[in-house]
């Protein structure tokens, strides 16, 4: 299933219509995050995210979400972790 991601990130996110979702299992990444609470949802039309931190988004818009507007589709980003972690 879906946990099998955690074999290759620890904080897999994807993107679908005007949201964006994180999920932090481990609490590490993300701010005011817990063990019954270990994800975040931004819908970023309303929030000018991409502004704060676009490093973070500039992944989806290589495949045509400009985080500004709606997305038609889902897009999953798996950050992958370096050797040493």
């Amino acid at each position: 299933g879906f946990n099998s991601v955690y074999h290759l990130t620890d904080l897999p996110s994807f993107v679908s219509g005007r949201h964006i979702v994180f999920f932090d299992p481990h609490c590490k990444f993300l701010p005011n995050v817990s063990a019954a609470n270990p994800g975040k949802r931004i819908d970023f039309v309303a929030n000018d995210i991409l502004a704060r931190h676009r490093d973070q988004f500039e992944p989806f818009a290589a495949f045509g979400c400009d985080m500004r507007s709606h997305f038609d589709g889902t897009l999953f980003r798996f950050p992958l972790r370096t050797a040493k972690q």
